[in-house]
């Protein structure tokens, strides 16, 4: 799958990463077909987000299918 990935302030790359095994009890696993990008993943890329560390997969706001949901 494709992930947008701000390595450091200021650096975007689009990158292959592996799809997400069977999820555990509780969680689902969800096919996204949008993501939105807020003032948040602005802050990040700016740089001016002082509670996480590089790199980081850019776009929290998601909408998608469940296609399999952990027993």
């Amino acid at each position: 799958m494709k992930a947008v990935v701000c390595r450091s302030p200021g650096e975007l790359v689009v990158e292959d990463r592996p799809a997400p095994s069977t999820p555990p009890p509780g969680w689902a696993l969800v096919a996204v077909s949008h993501v939105g990008i807020c003032g948040t993943d602005y802050h990040i890329f700016e740089g001016k987000h002082p509670f996480l560390a590089y790199p980081r997969i850019m776009g929290h706001e998601a909408s998608g299918t469940v296609i399999e949901a952990g027993e």
